[in-house]
């Protein structure tokens, strides 16, 4: 399952993984989207993606078709997967669920 660099994949920084916030859904059904910084025109712009629908180590693509490139992980997130317990692989950062 490969997902494509196209010309407009942008690089997201200081990313950390969240789930949507729907208070109706049971927890086990959120969907993981990525919340971090890109640049458009020069500036940083804060952006939480829409789900993510396929992994691809560093590069990840979403449900509305947008795919980026994980850039620096947020430190404050790094140090929360440590904390508990979660193993942090530079390489393939976020575990494929779909």
């Amino acid at each position: 399952m490969r997902v494509p660099k196209s010309k407009t994949t942008r690089t997201i920084h200081e990313w950390s993984l969240k789930t949507e916030n729907d208070p109706w859904k049971a927890p086990e059904l959120l969907r993981r989207c990525i919340s971090g910084f890109v640049f458009i025109d020069d500036i940083p712009t804060g952006i939480i993606t829409s789900p993510v629908v396929k992994v691809h180590g560093r590069l990840i693509k979403t449900e509305s078709g947008s795919t980026y490139l994980l850039g620096r992980i947020d430190p404050l997130y790094k140090k929360w997967m440590k904390d508990n317990l979660y193993k942090y692989n530079h390489k393939n950062p976020i575990k494929s669920n779909a």
